[in-house]
């Protein structure tokens, strides 16, 4: 079977697509810091640096700036959620920072339990704490 290809897009409808699939990235970035999804995180921020590149590169071959007043709204609604997902990779950031800062002073409060109450006849599983 022969699916005929898309036909490519130029000019204007192709810098709509480009800043059309960029906002559909941050919503996913949005939707995975949501759901604390960290691992899709990474991929996500690969591909909205590719169409970051692409709708902007296209923008100023296009002399596209903010004066076209669609443009100028649908790009403050893009900043308000890219700051919305940055206070929130942040706030979790902070979380896993102090998450990490606890199990260090957990991982010390039994090594020096292990030192100071454990022989080396007893409790053996104290020693895979190296």
């Amino acid at each position: 079977m022969n699916i005929p290809k898309k036909p490519r897009q130029t000019g204007l409808p192709l810098f709509w697509s480009a800043l059309q699939e960029f906002e559909r990235l941050t919503q996913l970035e949005r939707n995975a810091l949501a759901v604390s999804d960290y691992a899709a995180l990474g991929p996500l921020h690969q591909a909205k640096r590719v169409e970051f590149a692409r709708f902007t590169a296209i923008g100023e071959r296009l002399g596209l700036n903010r004066s076209l007043p669609e443009l100028r709204e649908r790009l403050e609604v893009l900043e308000q959620l890219e700051q919305a997902n940055l206070r929130d990779a942040t706030l979790a950031l902070t979380r896993l920072g102090q998450e990490l800062r606890d199990l260090s002073s957990e991982t010390q409060n039994l090594r020096s339990f292990r030192d100071a109450y454990a022989g080396e006849s007893s409790i053996s599983e104290f020693n895979a704490l190296g």
